[in-house]
């Protein structure tokens, strides 16, 4: 592998990687939509919580063997790339899901956000005129906007864990190899 190809080869592994965030999409959908139902929202919280403790080791796992089978893998580069060709298949899944498998979704979240603001109002009255203006301006997002959110939000985490992959994969490279 080239140093130039990585960009092929951060599209190959992001399918693995969108598997996984497709999982956790579908964890919290359902989560969501069985607040009431303690039977199915305990395990969904379960899930999404062990999918989004386990998509940094998954990618790391995914960095390290394109790493292995070449040094000159620009890491940050291959993480962000892998995570932003995953964001676009979850987001394409995302979009289809909210705009035409349930077109309210996004309305009844922004009603239970509202919901949980009126409550906290009655909580900390003195917050109360902060709380209304938030409501009275939060206009609903389409559901391209929506989905769209993701890629932007799992582009940043790819920077991020990109930079801690390369400074983890340097620090064991170097002891390793104490003389480089």
């Amino acid at each position: 592998m080239f140093r130039g190809d990585f960009m092929k080869y951060a599209a190959a592994y992001a399918p693995y990687l969108a598997l996984l965030l497709l999982i956790r999409f579908a964890a919290e959908v359902t989560m969501h939509s069985c607040m009431q139902l303690l039977l199915v929202f305990l395990p969904c919280l379960l899930l999404y919580l062990g999918c989004s403790i386990a998509v940094p080791f998954y990618a790391y796992r995914l960095v390290k063997k394109s790493y292995m089978q070449n040094q000159q893998l620009p890491v940050v580069s291959f993480t962000i790339f892998m995570f932003v060709f995953a964001s676009l298949i979850i987001s394409l899944v995302q979009y289809v899901f909210y705009a035409y498998l349930s077109p309210d979704y996004i309305d009844n979240l922004y009603q239970n956000l509202l919901a949980n603001i009126q409550i906290t109002a009655k909580v900390y009255p003195n917050l109360a005129a902060n709380f209304q203006q938030i409501a009275d301006t939060m206009v609903l997002p389409t559901p391209l906007q929506f989905a769209t959110a993701s890629i932007a939000t799992n582009r940043l985490v790819g920077a991020i864990l990109g930079l801690m992959y390369m400074l983890i994969i340097r620090f064991k490279q170097k002891k390793n190899n104490p003389q480089s």
